[in-house]
Parts: structure tokens; sequence; C-alpha cells
């Protein structure tokens, strides 16, 4: 490691200690990654112990339900009280947004975020300060995995709505970026002409580790291996926001000649998992209490494939007990060769992106297109289709069973297709169609975005 590496590494680490708890954090889960199961099991009873208490003291939503369930803090373990609740879904949070506030919030530094609506269905939700600084620390346990030491060179392909509609990031985001040594590319930009640029760029700054979405890095490495435009290797990628298939990882490997790591997540609660040097996507124990659940709610063995239900450990402001984000998947059996003991992810399934294509050739990660959507509260649920390249297809089923929407729904439409087009082009149609239900598709997935263009 350079002398200017290891002095950004130091700012940085300075910076967080001096702002934050995330450099503490950190800490704390390298040291459990050395825990035995007992360990690991005392402290997440206590972990869940401490959020079941909160929630019986100051969220209405769980009052009752903790209390009807016997669960008083004394009694029962947590894990036992917590198995007691119902599932949360997307809807139930949409309509108890309120009664799922805690009661001191005025006391904790918050705000409101939308889920990426990867079932179809968003929702708006709270968090603080204190998940912040764990989800931070989550993310440098990563990097730490990955063999990536903050202050090196990174290349982050992620979605930016302010590069793409031309706006400045604030001189904090780039004095940010700049310390952190990192070089940020537009996901929401994949023209063959950015695509050639990414690479170039790429090859001139020699990343020790590129960050994207998945879909994203895959149609840079399918643009490298039509174009024969080779990409300098990395150490290597971290790659979220999308399933990793055998196929992808077969594809970015070999065009990186480097490994590819996967981390799985969620707007609602962070990240839930990442994987070991030996690909065992291994949970955040400290952060997150994971179930897979069959169709009744009965929690699964490992290799049994159900619904992953997240509770988050680390968000006082609004606790999301029991969450069912909309994923499938199943645990592994048996230890991790890499000698964690931390339980771990065999599978996870969903989350399918379209991505669309401009007249110009130009592909557009579908995840934006769901972002135009985000607080627009009459709107339970939806998908988005591209029929042709001049023609996009939003398909809504609204809260209520009105028709014609309403004079502020209107403009909420017309705002809607006019970001649509600033994208797809100035002569794109775009249509609205209500619905009263959106069906899944044979395999049971709900598929947000959907193109018809073929031939990429």
């Amino acid at each position: 490691m350079n002398y200017t590496v290891k002095l950004r590494n130091r700012l940085w680490l300075f910076k967080l200690d001096r702002e934050g708890s995330a450099g503490r954090h950190f800490r704390e889960l390298a040291a459990a990654r050395e825990w035995d199961a007992a360990r690991l099991r005392a402290d997440r009873e206590e972990r869940l112990k401490g959020l079941l208490r909160h929630c019986l003291r100051h969220v209405p939503y769980y009052q009752p339900l903790l209390t009807t369930s016997g669960w008083n803090g004394c009694g029962n373990t947590a894990p036992a009280g917590l198995a007691a609740l119902p599932l949360l879904r997307k809807d139930i949070l949409k309509r108890q947004f309120d009664n799922l506030r805690s009661s001191d919030l005025a006391r904790r530094k918050w705000y409101l975020k939308t889920s990426g609506g990867s079932t179809g269905k968003p929702a708006v939700f709270i968090q603080d300060e204190y998940y912040q600084q764990w989800n931070r620390a989550l993310a440098m346990l990563q990097d730490h995995l990955t063999g990536y030491c903050p202050g090196e060179s990174k290349v982050v392909l992620w979605g930016s709505e302010r590069d793409l509609f031309q706006e400045r990031e604030n001189f904090r985001v780039r004095l940010g970026r700049r310390l952190r040594n990192e070089t940020w590319l537009n996901a929401y930009r994949m023209s063959p002409e950015a695509m050639a640029a990414y690479i170039r760029k790429i090859n001139r700054i020699r990343p020790k580790q590129i960050l994207a979405y998945v879909e994203s890095l895959v149609e840079l490495c399918r643009f490298s291996r039509r174009t024969g435009r080779p990409i300098r290797s990395p150490r290597n990628a971290v790659v979220t926001a999308g399933v990793l298939t055998p196929a992808a990882r077969d594809l970015m490997e070999e065009t990186l000649q480097a490994p590819v790591f996967n981390q799985y997540g969620s707007r609602e609660v962070g990240i839930i998992a990442k994987e070991c040097s030996q690909k065992g996507l291994h949970l955040n124990v400290l952060t997150h209490f994971v179930e897979i659940t069959g169709t009744g709610g009965e929690v699964l063995s490992p290799g049994e494939t159900g619904d992953i239900v997240v509770t988050l450990l680390t968000n006082y402001a609004m606790p999301l007990l029991r969450y069912r984000i909309g994923d499938r998947g199943s645990f592994a059996a048996g230890p991790c060769s890499c000698g964690c003991s931390w339980p771990r992810l065999a599978a996870v399934e969903g989350r399918v992106t379209d991505n669309f294509i401009t007249a110009g050739g130009t592909m557009i990660y579908g995840a934006l297109f769901r972002h135009f959507l985000f607080f627009q509260e009459w709107i339970k649920k939806y998908q988005i289709v591209q029929e042709d390249y001049l023609r996009i297809r939003y398909l809504i089923v609204p809260w209520d069973d009105g028709g014609v929407p309403s004079a502020a729904r209107q403009r909420d439409l017309e705002e809607i297709a006019g970001l649509t087009r600033r994208v797809m082009g100035v002569d794109c149609r775009v249509d609205f169609d209500f619905v009263e239900e959106i069906e899944p598709s044979p395999s049971g997935k709900h598929h947000y975005t959907i193109s018809r263009i073929g031939g990429r």
C-alpha cells in the first residue's frame, strides 16, 4: 500500500470515527466473524430482545401483537416472541405507516426512503442514523472480506439520476468520493458511446475494485466482448441489486479476469448478506435476523425454498419485524469452508429487471423507471413495459376503484410521461393503463419492468 492510499485510508477512517459510529461497528462485525455458534445465538438473543422491548414501549402497531403473544421480555426467548408475530408485508407497511413509527421519533435523526419496488409494490418507510451507521459498517466489512482497502481506487457503476438529468452532485458528495478515491460511472447511461468511454476510463484508472449493479456490469462485459475492447482487470468486482446467476458470474469473471462477489440487500433493510472468499453468501447476523418461510408462514429447514423474511435489528425509528421483502431463497446446510460460523443463503431468487433500449441503441437500466413512481401514494402496484423502441406502457393498479385520474393524479402522470420521454426520446409514446390486477409470471415472480425488444 503506497503512501497516498495510506493517507486516504486514515483520513477516511478518521472522518467516520469523528462523524459517527460506523468505524466502531465495523470493528464489532470483524471481531464477530471469529465467534462460535453459541456466542452468536447469545448475541442475537440480546439484540432481538432489545428491539422487541422497544417495540412494546414505543411502536403502536406491535404493542397489541406482542401483548397478545404473551411476550414481555422475561419469559420466552426473543426468537420465540418474534415467531408469534404475523409477517409484515408491503401493503401493511403502507396502511399502518403511522402506527409503525416509533413514538420517540423526535429524538432520532430520521429520514424517509422508498423501496425499490422489486415486487411491483413500492413502499415508503423511515430509517435513522443508527441504521445508516451500521449499514455503512457492513459495506466496510464487504470491502475487508474482498481485500479492498478504503483509499484504493474504486469504480462505482451505479444509478445517478442527477447525472442523467444533467444536474451536479453537491460539493460534499464530490469531496467524499475524492477522499475515498471513487470514480462514479452512470449505470443509467449505457449507450455504446458511454460504455466505450467507461472502458477507457476504467483502463486509465486501473481500479482495485469495481462496485456495480449486476445487470449493468453484465451489459458492460457483453459490450467489451462484442466490440473487442478489453477491460483492465481489477482485483475484484462486487455486484448487487439483482440476481447473480452462474452464467452472469462466469461472463463477468471471464471478461474481467477477476473474482466477482455477490452482495444481497434491499432498500428497506440494507445489506442482508455478502459473499466470503469461498463464495458463501453469509447473513449479517449482528444486524439482521432472517427466516425462510413457507406459504403458511411456517419456518423452513435448510435446503427448502421459501419466502425470505427479514427482521432488521438496527432501525428503531420504524422497526420492521418479520418483513417479507418479496424474494425467495433457501438456507445453506453445513459449515462454510471459510471458517466463519455465520449462517448462509444457498440461493436467492426474484428481482428480475429488464433493461430498456432507446431508438438510438442506448441501454437504459430498468430500475430508473421505477424511480419515476416513487412517493406516488395513490399507486398500489405497477408494471412498466417497453412495447417498442418508442413506446412505453405503464400498467397501474390504483389504491381505489377509480378509473379517470383526479387532477392531482393527472399532473403526476404528465410528470412521469415527461421524465420517460427525457430518457427514451421526445417522440416516445407513453401510455397509462389502469388495471385491477397484474398477474405474476408462470414462475411466480413479479416482473416490474419488461422489455419486448429483442436482439440486443
